[in-house]
């Protein structure tokens, strides 16, 4: 429950939408996601799928294919990541294509974000308003032990303290959570 199965009896094709949110700039982002062949005859030991990244007018940015295991004919979930994908702008999208050698695909927890080095043991995110898509600054972000504010792009980043179990934000008084 709450994945995404993908094709049918041939192949299918998941699109996102375009990625708005880039705004006009030419962006660096990283993808990750899960992915496992849904097949009930069992009969499936790996296949393949690719992850395209079209422009607005069609043509293909890149491209990249990910190899899907199964074990005895059981397919088992495959985590997926391709990092620093350079010169994606809003008008950019990504297909997810399936083929013959993997026709039903399962997806979950597809992330697309804007690549950030973040040094290992950080973590870090955005702020954006829900409806204007514009960043928020100045919100404060807190592991409990510290508090970090978000930039003028809405972006934070700390290295949380080992005993950190939640990460906490504030609600600027010009803003509602909804």
């Amino acid at each position: 429950p709450g994945y995404i199965k993908l094709g049918a009896a041939k192949v299918g094709v998941l699109r996102t939408p375009n990625f708005t949110k880039l705004g006009n700039e030419s962006a660096t982002i990283d993808i990750s996601f899960d992915a496992a062949i849904y097949d009930t005859s069992l009969q499936t030991n790996g296949g393949t799928i690719e992850f395209v990244i079209l422009k607005g007018d069609g043509t293909t940015l890149v491209s990249k294919n990910f190899s899907l295991k199964g074990i005895n004919g059981r397919p088992e979930w495959s985590g997926c990541t391709w990092k620093n994908i350079e010169g994606v702008t809003s008008d950019c999208h990504c297909e997810i294509k399936t083929n013959s050698q993997a026709k039903q695909v399962c997806i979950d927890n597809l992330k697309i974000v804007r690549h950030t080095d973040v040094p290992e043991g950080y973590i870090y995110g955005y702020t954006y308003d829900r409806l204007s898509g514009k960043p928020i600054a100045g919100v404060a972000i807190s592991d409990g032990y510290q508090v970090v504010a978000t930039n003028e792009s809405g972006f934070y980043m700390m290295k949380p303290s080992s005993d950190t179990w939640h990460i906490y934000y504030s609600v600027p008084a010009n803003c509602k959570v909804r």
